[in-house]
């Protein structure tokens, strides 16, 4: 209608009433009293009397405009209402499933679908066996497997976006990524992730977490809460690529600098042998001087790993009662030494601050005595002032730490679940490390003479470091 009316088409523009123009009165007002005049259209408003043919009709038109905003606004204010009394509730306001579920009409719970969620676990699949959303974007695209909207589409004939038509199977980044970061995978309901930004404005904006409407265990998970939450660990550690060779590197994001904290980086290439292939720490190789050039061979790395996993796992599926209080006494002993560093980093810092008060005190009374100019007490306290408010951050930090470690609890039964699957290892995948492990620290290594020792430490999902006794301590104790 606009293009007509630019193009001299259009002589007059009739509307039931003003709110039929619009609800929004800064707009509405343009269109009547600039746009049309400008193209000499003649505008009516018939329920409002409006007619800008004739002036006098048009004295209250601002008003109007104003309370049809108001209306929208009051409108909006209800509806928002609604959907938080319902996300209270934990149902469901639009009526939709996440991919790989159903809605019941019924029930309105979700059920899970026979077709779409094969495919949601076998995206966590590849996701822990290293693979990211991109490569896992491009293995569905290529076994042409129906993206979500295509999914739904074919099931129900309503369509919710062109792509469904026009690019079935052609899978993205963004899609793989939300559904490896849904938490209703694992049974829980989650609601109120995303809201409009205003009534006039449509644009969704994403909601902080702590904002969200969470119900634990509403239905029948897809994905097991330990898969999910090492796939969160995943995705939240690192982004893993194909190295130059083509393959898969297992040990992706789990190997660490027990220096300087880095991750290490696998070294490989097609010009080396299996035996060259090494992890070198990442500070070291970017040219810092944070640490130094320790590192490790690949082929040794997954020897150690190897037979420590498989001696964790033998106790674990052996003597089941021993492994579980054994397993809680490393928890504690490890969590009484974090503790005791951050209590000791806290008084520390709470001790700081206390002298910072007492010499910012000094400084004004320096200055208002005339001791020190203005200039020097402005440098000074800005100075203070800076580190004491650091130190006030690192103190929070430091007892949100201290709090959380004090009420962390061992989670022993959980890793014995994901330890009976693996009763009979005999080699590693990257499956099995990302369910196994959280992190495999590598030391400097340390020479006897010409023997090169390489001391590592692996720290077990749930369990944390432990360092398992040999048999004859183990019977002694027994």
């Amino acid at each position: 209608m606009l293009s007509d009316i630019e193009a001299g088409k259009i002589a007059t523009v009739i509307t039931k009433d003003l709110s039929r123009l619009g609800r929004n009165y800064l707009e509405a007002g343009r269109y009547i009293e600039m746009i049309f005049p400008e193209c000499g259209v003649r505008y009516i408003a018939v329920n409002d009397q409006v007619d800008t043919a004739n002036s006098e009709s048009n004295d209250l038109m601002p008003f109007r405009n104003v309370f049809n905003e108001w209306y929208a606004r009051d409108t909006s204010k209800k509806i928002r209402a609604v959907v938080q009394s319902k996300y209270s509730k934990g149902e469901r306001f639009n009526g939709s499933a996440p991919y790989g579920y159903l809605l019941d009409k019924e029930t309105k719970k979700l059920v899970i679908d026979p077709d779409t969620a094969p495919i949601v676990q076998k995206i966590y699949d590849w996701c822990m066996e290293g693979y990211g959303p991109t490569q896992i974007a491009r293995m569905l695209t290529e076994r042409k497997i129906l993206i979500p909207v295509a999914a739904h589409y074919k099931r129900t004939g309503k369509m919710k976006h062109r792509s469904a038509i026009d690019a079935p199977t052609l899978w993205d980044t963004e899609t793989v990524t939300r559904i490896l970061y849904n938490r209703e995978y694992t049974g829980d309901t989650v609601l109120g992730r995303w809201k409009n930004k205003s009534y006039k404005d449509k644009k969704r904006i994403a909601v902080p977490k702590e904002e969200w409407h969470i119900f634990e265990n509403t239905h029948e998970p897809i994905i097991d809460r330990e898969k999910w939450e090492i796939v969160q660990n995943l995705r939240e550690e690192t982004k893993r690529r194909n190295c130059s060779t083509g393959e898969k590197d297992k040990f992706a994001g789990l190997v660490v600098c027990a220096d300087c904290g880095k991750k290490m980086y696998n070294c490989r290439a097609k010009s080396l042998t299996s035996m060259q292939e090494s992890y070198v720490c990442g500070s070291y190789r970017r040219k810092t001087k944070d640490c130094t050039a320790h590192f490790i061979r690949t082929v040794v790395l997954e020897e150690l790993v190897l037979s420590s996993v498989k001696e964790v796992l033998k106790a674990a599926n052996g003597d089941r009662d021993w492994f579980r209080e054994y397993a809680l006494e490393c928890g504690l002993q490890e969590q009484q030494i974090a503790l005791k560093e951050q209590k000791r980093e806290m008084e520390k810092a709470t001790k700081r601050i206390s002298e910072l008060d007492t010499i910012i005190q000094k400084l004004f009374e320096s200055n208002a005595a005339g001791r020190i100019s203005d200039e020097r007490f402005d440098t000074l306290s800005k100075g203070y002032e800076q580190e004491q408010s650091e130190l006030k951050e690192k103190l929070i930090m430091l007892t949100k730490e201290v709090t959380l470690a004090e009420e962390k609890k061992s989670n022993t039964e959980r890793f014995l679940k994901i330890a009976e699957k693996y009763e009979n290892l005999t080699e590693l995948t990257p499956t099995i490390l990302r369910e196994l492990i959280e992190k495999i620290l590598v030391y400097e290594p340390t020479y006897v003479g010409k023997k090169r020792i390489q001391k590592i430490q692996i720290y077990y999902n749930f369990i944390g470091r432990i360092q398992l006794p040999t048999e004859t301590k183990r019977a002694e104790s027994a």
